[in-house]
């Protein structure tokens, strides 16, 4: 690959699960399609944007490791039009699409905390144990070199859980970390309020669609993410989008559009009983 730079728009979904239940060809299609809608709704021309996936994978069964230790550059997913090129680290891949597109993936996790917190870890490969307190999971992901996000998530933010969201936003100049927004979010649930409390302390918040465990989810990847203008390293591109998401001058903005009502209800079922 040569040593070259991103389109100057880039568009990311940052909390991308693939369960097991999906195929990856499937969430690749959905997610070239969906990044193409919010390109053209944004009047940005398909030469202009750089589709991101930051996967935020859950235990150690990596799909992105697979994807890195079974596929060599230019080799093909079987039964699709997608093939796979590595970069310069080891965080990231190019999925190339037989169209000329391409998707760029970022490895990351979740994490579960002693106090049932989740935290993604961003733009890192090293798996972090769950179980830790939030404070060391947080600085586990940092020494990792992963971005600590904390997501939102129906009903997770309440109680104690809360409370000590609240300590960590209000301690983030001490330890650094984002927070998460999700398309899982009912429209009606505009400002959850430690979202409302991190904007007002200027700190990132970052969109993604966070899939639920259901075949037809497949299809949500690159729905819900961010927009950022900014130019990536072709060959080391999480690493310049680590710096740019760091960087306290640049700003995001979100696309996509909340979830209707009925299907949060019908969803919240389904994953339940």
């Amino acid at each position: 690959m040569s040593n070259s730079q991103s389109p100057p728009n880039i568009l990311v979904d940052s909390h991308v699960h693939i369960h097991e239940c999906f195929a990856l060809s499937d969430v690749l299609d959905s997610s070239l399609q969906n990044f193409q809608t919010a390109a053209h709704k944004a009047n940005i021309s398909s030469s202009q944007y750089l589709g991101v996936l930051i996967l935020t994978e859950i235990g150690k069964n990596s799909c992105f490791q697979k994807i890195s230790g079974h596929f060599d550059n230019g080799h093909n997913l079987e039964n699709s039009d997608w093939t796979f090129q590595k970069t310069h680290e080891s965080e990231s891949l190019y999925a190339h699409h037989a169209s000329g597109n391409k998707v760029l993936l970022l490895a990351g996790h979740q994490v579960v905390t002693q106090e049932n917190i989740e935290v993604l870890s961003i733009i890192s490969d090293q798996f972090i144990d769950n179980g830790m307190t939030v404070l060391d999971t947080i600085h586990a992901i940092q020494a990792a070199k992963g971005i600590p996000v904390l997501p939102w998530g129906f009903g997770k933010w309440f109680g104690s859980r809360g409370k000590i969201i609240h300590q960590l936003i209000q301690a983030h100049e001490t330890n650094p970390l984002l927070l998460g927004d999700n398309s899982n979010r009912p429209n009606f649930w505009i400002n959850p309020v430690y979202l409302k409390q991190a904007r007002k302390q200027s700190i990132k918040i970052l969109p993604g669609t966070d899939p639920l465990p259901l075949v037809k989810e497949a299809s949500r990847p690159g729905r819900f993410g961010f927009q950022i203008q900014g130019t990536l390293d072709l060959d080391t591109p999480g690493s310049s989008l680590k710096d740019i998401l760091l960087d306290s001058t640049i700003q995001i903005q979100p696309y996509g559009a909340l979830e209707n009502p009925l299907v949060f209800l019908q969803n919240q079922l389904k994953i339940r009983f």
